[in-house]
């Protein structure tokens, strides 16, 4: 027996030294061994393979050891004849570093992988051929077709033997204990589509201890110029390929500006049945993207053919939204279900300032005169025809404005075959309802919207109206308001749509209490021209009845037309508008015409120098004398004739102009007809305006005689 462990004991001592010799072999081998001398060589094989140049212009290493070392200088592979990039690869240096011993455990250990400036250029021409299609291995697959339908079969009958949902791939692959790739660039183009894509990487690192071990993930890249910094943690490679449940997922991110955290697990990570359970923390800070700070909690939850979102708070600028979005993505078109709910949602905090509606006149008129409102930007229709959906909100408060609030919104929508309907649509804002509908069809590119209101008043929607003083105008009673919307149109760029929209817009203030005052809500110097030159204080009772206030607009191919459409009524004063927007070329022509009930001598000249005329673009507004409306008086005034006077006044400024606004519309019978001197000169003043027109010159010039004869011709008129 003592033999026996002698002779142990020499063989293993024996063995050991020929280990030894032979390491120092391998060493004095590698050490002398010289690869560059073979660089030739190895071109010409990989050349033979792919069909193209390929080069090793720099230096040319091996390492013979436990860790043998394969370094690689200036390699580069030719690209495509067409391609405009002579190389389709081109790299600084490649350090490859292998492990032997973990060979025995049947694993094949990269050490280390090392790229520097990694350069690679990948394109599609026009005829839809890419770069990286190699007709060499094209010709070369063919002669394996047989041998791979062979060994598909076998492969086959070796999973159904070993039961498909059981089996378990082998690890005989590849694991890399470090990665890393750094200053590099990808860029690639599509030119049958003009697409262009560039990724720079700055760094990508890849580390893990064994291959049972997390895998770690650093990187910092640039998307198109925009910064992609992050890193992530996963688990090991064997519970991957394995299959292993659940495989843990964590990522830390910065990418365009916005930050998530991302947290998770995947279940059956490599079959059909993929399912996953994320848990999101993102935030985006206020102004990337030029939109306010969002910051989102929830939970992502899906597989290949689903996905669900559960917002635990969506929080934008404080402002809360909660609910679910479910997205199925199996069929020819993804569906998706929508529901969110809000119980407050401020406006104001969306932006530094905000503009109430009717400060909106004082924007235009501070805009560039040659700027155009209206752009010729396409309209994105397509859009609805890339998924279908169901959409449900609920949203409590609604702050627009310090002044303006909604109390409540509720919206239900359906998008199918690009066609969306938002039906219904309600508001609860001002004690009272808003109901509307909404229609845009993609596929003939159209909209419709129709909205009216009940019971709405306005001073509580618009709190700006309500009583602080007795130097503002406010609603002190009443303000209930009927608005009645119909527009459609169809077009496929803003300026189209607008050009075509017909329909009708109507606003009515029914009889309510008011304190006649300074319009302090109205603000910019637009506005305030017009309040100067009507010395509206001046002609208007404080706590006096407002009978009435109406606005209608009538809508033609993008012509908007108010035909005596803009109404004042109260006891003190009545003000009637005329005019148009033309919204194909943006000009507008308003004639503005106010009258205090009666015509006397003390208030005649104030009631021509009251006439206002409002003309030039949206962009800039500009505000006069109207001079038809002036001679048309003067005319009067010519003749010494009180009766026809009063007639051209009280027509013009109608005596009852929110019938006028209303006449030929399903309000005409809302208020009563006009009365006394107004309806009995309405019929014989119907052909002064043709009259009066070669009046105006006459009028500006000074020239009395002729507007003397003028008037004589005018009297005749009245006669008959």
């Amino acid at each position: 027996m003592k033999k026996i462990f002698k002779f142990l004991k020499y063989l293993l001592i024996a063995l050991i030294s020929l280990i030894f010799l032979l390491l120092i072999g391998i060493a004095i081998f590698a050490y002398f061994f010289d690869l560059n001398k073979y660089k030739e060589q190895i071109s010409q094989i990989v050349e033979k393979q792919i069909g193209r140049e390929f080069a090793i212009d720099g230096n040319a290493k091996l390492g013979i050891s436990l860790i043998p070392t394969l370094e690689l200088e200036k390699v580069r592979l030719a690209n495509a004849k067409w391609s405009k990039n002579p190389n389709m690869v081109e790299l600084e240096r490649l350090d490859v570093k292998v492990s032997i011993l973990p060979l025995l455990r049947k694993e094949i250990e990269i050490y280390k992988l090392i790229l520097i400036k990694p350069m690679i250029y990948l394109e599609i021409n026009k005829d839809g051929k890419a770069n990286w299609e190699f007709e060499a291995l094209k010709s070369a697959a063919l002669g394996y077709k047989v041998y791979a339908q062979n060994a598909q079969t076998v492969v086959n009958d070796v999973i159904v033997q070993n039961n498909s949902e059981e089996f378990k791939m082998p690890i005989d692959g590849l694991f890399a204990k470090n990665i890393l790739i750094r200053d590099g660039f990808v860029e690639f183009s599509n030119h049958k589509n003009n697409q262009d894509i560039k990724l720079k990487i700055n760094e990508f690192n890849i580390t893990s201890e064994s291959i049972d071990s997390d895998m770690n993930f650093k990187f910092d890249v640039a998307y198109n110029d925009e910064t992609i910094k992050g890193t992530a943690t996963v688990g090991s490679l064997r519970s991957l390929v394995q299959d292993y449940n659940p495989y843990p997922f964590n990522l830390d991110i910065t990418a365009f500006g916005a930050n998530a955290k991302v947290g998770g697990s995947v279940i059956d990570a490599l079959s059909k049945d993929l399912h996953y359970v994320l848990n999101v923390d993102a935030t985006n800070p206020r102004g990337n993207f030029g939109a306010p700070q969002v910051k989102f909690v929830g939970v992502v939850d899906g597989n290949v053919n689903s996905v669900g979102i559960n917002i635990h708070s969506l929080d934008v600028e404080e402002n809360i939204i909660t609910g679910n979005v479910v997205a199925n993505i199996k069929g020819t078109l993804p569906y998706v279900f929508v529901s969110l709910n809000s119980d407050r949602f401020d406006l104001r905090k969306l932006k530094t300032q905000t503009a109430s509606l009717i400060e909106f006149p004082s924007l235009i008129s501070s805009a560039h005169a040659a700027e155009r409102l209206i752009k010729d930007a396409p309209l994105p229709f397509d859009v609805l025809k890339t998924v279908n959906a169901d959409a449900k909100a609920s949203m409590g408060t609604i702050i627009i404005s310090d002044d303006m609030q909604i109390d409540k919104l509720n919206l239900t929508a359906k998008l199918k075959d690009g066609l969306l309907n938002a039906d219904p649509i309600t508001i609860l804002a001002g004690d009272g309802t808003l109901a509307a509908n909404a229609s845009v069809n993609a596929n003939n590119s159209s909209v419709k919207f129709s909205a009216k209101s009940q019971d709405i008043k306005i001073q509580k929607l618009y709190t700006a109206l309500q009583s602080h003083d007795n130097k503002n105008f406010a609603i002190l009673d009443g303000g209930s308001t009927d608005l009645n919307i119909n527009i459609t149109g169809s077009g496929k760029t803003v300026k189209s749509l607008i050009s075509s929209l017909d329909g009708q817009v109507i606003a009515i203030v029914n009889k309510s209490k008011i304190n006649s005052g300074e319009l302090r809500f109205i603000k910019g110097n637009f506005f305030s021209q017009i309040m100067g030159m009507l010395n509206i204080r001046d002609n208007a009772e404080v706590n006096s009845t407002l009978n009435c206030a109406v606005v209608r607009a009538d809508i033609s191919k993008g012509s908007v037309n108010f035909p005596n459409g803009i109404a004042f009524d109260t006891n003190g004063l009545k003000l009637s508008s005329d005019g148009s927007i033309n919204l194909n070329n943006e000009k507008i022509d308003f004639s503005i015409k106010p009258f205090s009930g009666s015509v006397t001598d003390v208030n005649i000249s104030q009631i021509i120098s009251s006439f206002i005329r409002v003309t030039g673009t949206l962009s800039e507004p500009g505000v006069g004398l109207d001079k038809t409306q002036t001679a048309k008086t003067a005319v009067g005034l010519a003749l010494n004739a009180p009766v026809y006077a009063a007639s051209a006044v009280l027509l013009d400024a109608s005596s009852a102009p929110c019938y006028t606004a209303l006449e030929k519309t399903s309000y005409s019978s809302r208020f009563p007809k006009p009365t006394g001197v107004a309806a009995t000169g309405q019929d014989a003043y119907k052909g002064v305006e043709d009259a009066v027109k070669n009046t105006i010159k006459s009028v500006t010039s000074g020239n009395t005689e002729d507007l003397k004869n003028t008037a004589k011709d005018v009297l005749k008129m009245f006669k008959k």
